[in-house]
């Protein structure tokens, strides 16, 4: 399991404080398993511009809105001492 992801078709942006184009855009909205996303399927990206250092952080302006968990894809994989039962149930 990642940290991040890698934020991906962010139209250029150039940093506030020194006019630098920007670049590595990282999230934690998205399954963190260090994986590109675009950025329109999370809800905050960031980065900081490689010149100057200024911190730039794009939030979604909007509140999520109530939603039926129906209107939500479930994924699973095994993890941790999860990963571990998985073996042992496929080794019996």
């Amino acid at each position: 399991m990642g940290m991040f992801d890698e934020i991906t078709e962010v139209p250029e942006q150039k940093c506030q404080g020194c006019g630098a184009v920007l670049g590595g855009w990282q999230s934690k909205d998205g399954p963190c398993e260090c994986t590109e996303v675009a950025f329109w399927r999370v809800s905050n990206f960031y980065t900081s511009c490689a010149k100057c250092g200024m911190w730039h952080d794009f939030s979604l302006k909007t509140e999520p809105t109530p939603r039926p968990l129906s209107d939500y894809q479930l994924s699973i994989r095994p993890n941790g001492t999860a990963w571990d039962q998985l073996i042992k149930v496929t080794r019996s």
